[in-house]
């Protein structure tokens, strides 16, 4: 994982923080935000939850998880996940 302007070191430093997650859908960017739970999945593994202010819930797999954590300065938010 590489952490860009942030300290983080892995997806527990999100736990309990507001969470950006920006991604592509039909075309459109769209940016959902939301409150992050490091947790424990019976099969995944050490996860993050992100559950979105508007319904959606996101989970990130820690032993899978390659993407960038970022500042979520410009999104209002703690951190920001972008998802390709």
């Amino acid at each position: 994982m590489r952490c860009t302007l942030t300290s983080c070191r892995s997806l527990r430093d999100l736990d309990l923080r507001t969470v950006g997650v920006r991604f592509v859908l039909g075309g459109k960017e769209q940016l959902l935000k939301g409150r992050a739970f490091y947790e424990a999945d019976p099969r995944l593994g050490p996860i993050l939850r992100v559950d979105a202010d508007c319904g959606p819930q996101f989970l990130f797999a820690e032993r899978e998880w390659t993407g960038e954590i970022l500042s979520g300065e410009m999104a209002a938010c703690d951190y920001l996940i972008e998802m390709n």
